[in-house]
């Protein structure tokens, strides 16, 4: 829900699909039926092509005459060498307004001639500068039922929740939404619960409580991960301020009552910053540019391929759906904080026991803006772990043979040396985070484990990874904050409604609630 939620969702997509594998002989623990439709040749059996199963909210799709990714609906409409696009509302000529290296070769392989035979070879890395839109680098195919178009500009800061709320009773949008999310819905075959990213301080906030609400009540014992995501323009002014604060508490009280799990996700160190003081997350190894949606919404990304990992995974040994997930939950403790490390830091020639025990610093990077997830926390009580490639990088290293069992025991007793956790769970996938073509050039590529440069096409970035959730009392704190500052600042707030200001409140009590959630009184 919103512009920037999808930025973060295409990202997340396209690294989905650079992990997908189209060899029936080689099928990797990531199951990709979790997320995506697939569809095969029915006279060979091989596969074709994957579609998520997803849906997209947004103002515009459009834009400036965008490409947009062709819905796909039948086999045969399936081109398994290219990603095809179709045209929005324009002509095919009016597509030179608009360019990239990576729509440059989306063109000479749709628009070029019916009779050539040759395809364009796409590059594993595309150097994208100045993107405006998700449209631009989505690499992966849409249903049709995946693009709904708001018509109303929802993701300023200028607009309050209750406004996101009013758009939702239009009766041909909120059809259009149901039918979608029945749709999807109803083809699954294995159907645990549902995962939502969108704008957590803009007015698409009252939208996405609407659709939990709606989600609460038609599918009541499924479960539900919120990821709430918080971006900032460069300039902040009071009025954004006091509108984006507004939105953060009403978006994040309310959403409490109807998600099973909520991770707020940022690069702000503050969730909602004052005027003028705004201060982003700096990163050893991830550097990106600041107040830039594309790269910015890329870190998170890889933040999101992370959390999600685990429900994701086939293996019988951690078989976990997302109802066992959401049990991270505890005392209505549903605000947890995402943490990542990535690219991690290790060479080819570093002993794995040794570069742990060496490591004198913090250790995860927070991407949540209600933690820093500091080495003094002494309130951090359970620990999701997930990592990629992790366990055989482990096991290159031992002589004897070994399995992920004693890589997570070691790096379990080297976490504890950081964080007081009482409980620790882990996921492992033995595949490496492998970057789309279209993902920004933000990670230290000191790291990337790829081989040499494949003639001019370039490398396929891969990297170890590591990500987590953590359920941590120091969320009291700051929620409190964020109570006392929704409160003083209420006067501030240009809304004129008294049914409102009752009801905004209301929701402040909320707030207050859930934060006492974290008290000290109910330890684990």
């Amino acid at each position: 829900f919103g512009n920037f939620a999808n930025f973060v969702g295409t990202h997340y997509l396209n690294i989905q699909e650079a992990g997908f594998s189209y060899d029936s002989n080689f099928v990797p623990d990531i199951n990709p039926d979790a997320l995506f439709r697939s569809s095969e040749n029915l006279i060979t059996g091989e596969l074709v092509g994957y579609s998520p199963r997803v849906i997209l909210v947004d103002d515009n799709f459009n834009g400036d005459k965008i490409v947009i990714p062709k819905s796909y609906d039948t086999v045969e409409n399936l081109d398994e060498h290219s990603v095809k696009f179709e045209v929005e509302n324009a002509l095919n000529s009016d597509l030179t307004n608009q360019s990239n290296p990576f729509l440059d070769d989306v063109r000479k392989n749709t628009f070029g001639s019916d009779f050539s035979k040759s395809k364009c070879i796409y590059k594993s890395h595309y150097n994208l500068e100045n993107v405006a839109h998700w449209s631009e680098f989505m690499q992966i195919n849409l249903h049709r039922k995946s693009k709904i178009l708001i018509g109303k500009e929802l993701s300023n800061l200028a607009n309050y929740y209750h406004y996101g709320i009013m758009q939702t009773k239009l009766e041909a949008l909120w059809d259009q939404i149901e039918d979608s999310i029945r749709f999807f819905a109803e083809e699954c075959h294995n159907f645990q619960g549902f995962q939502i990213v969108g704008e957590g301080n803009t007015s698409y906030a009252g939208m996405v409580n609407t659709a939990l609400s709606h989600l609460k009540d038609e599918y009541g014992k499924k479960c539900t991960l919120f990821v709430p995501t918080y971006n900032y323009p460069e300039n902040i002014t009071d009025t954004i301020v006091s509108t984006s604060l507004y939105n953060t508490i009403c978006g994040l009280a309310n959403a409490q009552e109807f998600a099973d799990l909520i991770v707020p996700m940022s690069l702000s160190k503050n969730l909602c910053p004052v005027s003028n003081q705004y201060r982003s997350r700096r990163f050893k190894d991830i550097k990106y540019k600041e107040f830039d949606k594309y790269q910015e919404s890329a870190v998170l990304a890889a933040g999101l391929e992370f959390l999600t990992l685990p429900y994701r995974l086939r293996s019988e040994l951690t078989d976990v759906n997302m109802s066992d997930y959401c049990l991270i939950n505890v005392l209505n403790r549903c605000v947890v904080t995402a943490g990542l490390k990535m690219p991690f830091p290790i060479l080819r020639n570093q002993n794995f026991t040794q570069f742990l025990d060496k490591w004198n610093t913090q250790f995860f990077d927070s991407l949540s803006p209600f933690s820093d997830l500091e080495m003094d926390n002494k309130w951090s009580h359970i620990l999701y772990l997930s990592s990629k490639g992790i366990t055989q990088r482990y096991r290159h290293d031992t002589i004897t043979s070994s399995n992920d069992k004693e890589c997570m025991d070691l790096l379990n007793a080297f976490l504890n040396t950081f964080y007081p956790i009482k409980c620790i769970r882990n996921f492992n996938s033995k595949c490496l985070f492998r970057l789309p073509s279209t993902f920004p050039n933000v990670l230290n590529n000191k790291y990337n484990l790829t081989n040499p440069e494949r003639n001019n096409y370039g490398r396929i970035s891969e990297f170890y990874g590591i990500g987590c959730l953590i359920n941590s009392r120091d969320i009291e704190q700051n929620l409190n904050n964020l109570y006392r500052r929704g409160k003083n600042d209420v006067g501030k707030l240009q809304i004129y409604d008294d049914s409102v200001k009752f009801e905004y409140k209301t929701t402040l009590e909320r707030l207050l609630n859930l934060a006492s959630n974290y008290s000290e009184s109910y330890l684990l």
